[in-house]
């Protein structure tokens, strides 16, 4: 058996043939996974990958095939490597780094001098992992002959992707681990649930304060399931030195940033909770990253720090250009908290991406906010609270589908960008209420009572996602008309989770919201 300093192996792009994902085995005797000289051994998205991933390495050992060493950074900032020095074997050799022309992940002030044959798309960087031949060259032809005949064991060029697998025998970089802020809210705890139902190579540590809309219960289940991938720790975002223990004890890599006071109406009511968790909190994460040296850092944002649009002009859209303009309180600190996000990485060249996203619809979300409150308002026999004469615009995304757009941004998307996520669904709060109370079997004279319009109430949002598509490739998939069916039934199903909610200073804020209106 060959002595091994490093071994990866690693899924690569899903597809068939030549171009599909995998890896290319050396005819072997007597080696249950080789089919012949060449042949791909497919790991591609399914049940069984991790399985297969896991014995294919197993059975490499036993067969001796670990003359090679193939050397591929997991699912982190891509990193392109070869033998420093020719002459030498590839089990001793040292691996350096090799930056790839146009990759996001390396300063473009010092591009490699030999890019790749084949570029690199700067929105989507190739990954190679070559195996060195007998003589210390690299072999970059996908299954060629030269490499086979050389016992090489062959991994090719791919685009990195979110489920690529990669599992160590000896010494590998440690795994990402990734700190998720406000995991216990709405749409962090429907991203941790993502990541762990489609098990990821992460770990996670989950963090919230647990105030009003923090609920362990959202992913409770979670904890006790997957407590070798998930971790969870109460904590506030704003207390630095809690922050820092949590950061050494976790080795954090990456970050995901959900936590934020994040209704509007209660913005109004009082700001300043708003300004030391938005702003505050965000400036103690951002200090933490730079100080441990984060791989990445994601702001998770909203569409409302741009302000409104006009109603007689449909086609006019918030795109990454258009200026912050924010007309809330709540609106004004993420908007700060995203110049913050900014301004570290062009002062300290912090690795950091925001997103920014239209209104989210689904599972867990707190019943303070339109679709939850009048989904379980209608349940209850009671009536929804409609501000004004109901024609603001929003366009609804899916948390699902906002969430699979973040890990798409956090794996493949160029630091100090901002991305937009939408979903294609501009409604009229009128419209929305119409459609629950159809889908709920209800009267509109009977379910619907007018209340005084918000202060500053935005009349108008639409999102332009063209950015994150055309570099990304993300886009929305789930259509309305069939996602809020879904929603609808969560919460049928869910009573004693919103019930649970529905009590105590709940209904004290309630009755200051909407009494008189």
């Amino acid at each position: 058996m060959g002595s091994v300093t490093r071994l990866v192996l690693a899924a690569a792009t899903a597809g068939g043939g030549r171009g599909g994902g995998g890896i290319y085995l050396p005819d072997k005797p007597n080696c249950p996974v080789s089919q012949g000289g060449g042949d791909r051994i497919p790991l591609f998205p399914g049940e069984n990958r991790d399985s297969v991933a896991v014995a294919t390495l197993r059975t490499m050992v036993k067969c001796g095939m670990t003359k090679y060493v193939e050397v591929l950074l997991q699912s982190g900032p891509i990193r392109l490597f070869r033998p420093a020095e020719k002459s030498k074997s590839p089990v001793s050799a040292v691996w350096q780094p090799w930056a790839a022309t146009g990759s996001p992940y390396f300063p473009r002030k010092n591009p490699s001098p030999s890019p790749p044959k084949n570029g690199c798309h700067r929105s989507r960087p190739l990954t190679v992992v070559a195996t060195p031949d007998e003589n210390g060259s690299t072999n970059r032809d996908n299954g060629s002959k030269k490499s086979r005949e050389n016992g090489g064991v062959h991994v090719f060029w791919a685009y990195p992707t979110s489920w690529q697998f990669s599992r160590v025998l000896g010494k590998l970089p440690a795994m990402r681990s990734i700190l998720v802020t406000g995991a216990a809210g709405f749409i962090g705890s429907n991203f941790v649930r993502l990541l762990v139902n489609r098990r990821e190579a992460v770990k996670l540590l989950a963090l919230d304060k647990l105030t009003y809309a923090g609920n362990l219960a959202n992913i409770g289940d979670l904890l006790k399931s997957h407590a070798d991938q998930l971790a969870f720790a109460k904590a506030d975002i704003c207390d630095a030195d809690e922050i820092h223990r949590l950061w050494e004890l976790h080795k954090i890599t990456e970050v995901v940033h959900f936590a934020a006071e994040s209704h509007v109406d209660r913005s109004i009511l009082g700001s300043g909770p708003f300004i030391q968790t938005n702003v505050v909190g965000t400036q103690v994460l951002l200090d933490a990253a730079k100080a441990h040296n984060v791989q990445k850092f994601l702001q998770v944002s909203t569409d409302e720090v741009y302000g409104t649009l006009p109603e007689d002009k449909p086609e006019e859209k918030f795109t990454e250009e258009t200026p912050l303009q924010p007309n809330s309180p709540y609106s004004a600190s993420k908007a700060a908290g995203d110049c913050l996000v900014r301004s570290y990485f062009h002062t300290f060249g912090l690795p950091v991406l925001t997103t920014r996203c239209s209104n989210n619809y689904g599972p867990y979300h707190f019943p303070e906010k339109l679709i939850p409150l009048f989904v379980t308002n209608l349940m209850e026999g009671k009536k929804v609270p409609l501000y004004g004469d109901g024609m603001n615009i929003r366009d609804w995304l899916y948390v699902e589908d906002h969430c699979e757009a973040i890990w798409t941004v956090l794996n493949k998307g160029r630091f100090g960008e901002v991305y937009n996520i939408g979903g294609n669904n501009e409604i009229t709060n009128r419209k929305i209420t119409e459609t629950l109370i159809r889908e709920m079997g209800r009267k509109w004279d009977d379910s619907v009572q007018y209340v005084k319009d918000r202060p500053g109430h935005d009349r108008r949002y639409a999102i332009d996602a063209g950015k994150i598509k055309r570099e990304l490739g993300w886009e929305p998939k789930h259509r309305f008309d069939e996602a809020i069916k879904t929603t609808i039934q969560w919460y049928r199903d869910h009573q004693d989770w919103w019930r649970n909610i529905k009590s105590g200073e709940y209904l004290k804020y309630y009755q200051q919201q909407y009494a008189g209106r």
